[in-house]
């Protein structure tokens, strides 16, 4: 309940700078495009199957590719693009192939498809590989925070005894 809280508290910000970003360029304000904004990164399984089952609709799913699309725009990394998409602790929930107890990325329509035929240039295979790397980078990053954040507590009691 309070994830779906902050959801909707970002909602009206990313309205407005999206709105602002509009005029600037010109472009009709889209809230289809707003509204995916709103759900990205995903951070938890639960809102990456409601993706999944949005995806189902094909006015969704085109919305959906002009987004990421747009992220490619920006920055022409699959590891970017990624963590647009999720957040490094959703990512450690998951591996490209579901092994080990984790859940499959390449189950999820929204990176086997979209982000494939996003990054489509260079093959599967080397999309494959750019996956897995990006997952391996998420999966470090998260462990880093875990690391950091055990130690600052060490110090923090070793400085109150």
């Amino acid at each position: 309940m309070a994830q779906q809280k902050t959801v909707s508290e970002c909602k009206v910000p990313i309205k407005r700078i999206h709105n602002s970003i509009c005029r600037m360029t010109g472009e009709e304000v889209d809230d289809q495009q707003t509204e995916i904004a709103s759900t990205l990164p995903l951070t938890t399984l639960e809102p990456a199957f409601e993706v999944e089952e949005k995806l189902k609709c094909q006015e969704y799913l085109t919305g959906m590719k002009l987004f990421v699309s747009r992220k490619k725009v920006v920055s022409d990394s699959v590891e970017d693009v990624l963590r647009h998409m999720y957040t490094d602790d959703f990512l450690l929930l998951c591996n490209w192939g579901g092994r080990n107890g984790k859940q499959s990325l390449s189950q999820f329509s929204l990176a086997s498809n979209i982000l494939y035929d996003t990054f489509m240039l260079h093959g599967f295979t080397s999309f494959e590989k750019q996956m897995r790397k990006s997952i391996e980078l998420s999966h470090h990053r998260s462990k880093q925070k875990q690391y950091r954040k055990r130690k600052a507590d060490e110090n923090s009691c070793s400085q109150v005894a």
